[in-house]
């Protein structure tokens, strides 16, 4: 939520919308937080793995978690729907537009 809070401070001429939308993460935060951490599985030698979609209004909080694993830097998050320049995070979660970060389906 504060990141996108963050992102909404960024350009206030544009209205403040860089940051996506607080409540579509916020609604389903203990759900997926309960799936990431309890059912949906990585691919392994016992498992084919889970495939989970997640809506690109969801992917603050995606990123959010992201970055408390370790997984992304606070300058990727600084640069969330920014990612123009090459170092920016993508507003929609899909493998072709950040294939080292999102697991394609296989």
């Amino acid at each position: 939520m504060a990141m996108a809070v963050k992102a909404n401070k960024h350009n206030p001429p544009d209205g403040g919308d860089l940051g996506g939308h607080i409540a579509s993460f916020a609604s389903l935060a203990t759900m997926i937080g309960c799936g990431q951490n309890h059912f949906w599985h990585a691919e392994d030698e016992n498992h084919v793995g889970d495939l989970v979609y997640f809506q690109g209004h969801t992917s603050p909080g995606m990123y959010g978690r992201a970055y408390l694993e370790g997984r992304l830097t606070e300058d990727q998050l600084n640069h969330f729907r920014q990612e123009v320049d090459g170092k920016g995070l993508s507003s929609y979660p899909h493998p072709k537009l950040m294939p080292d970060f999102w697991q394609p389906a296989s």
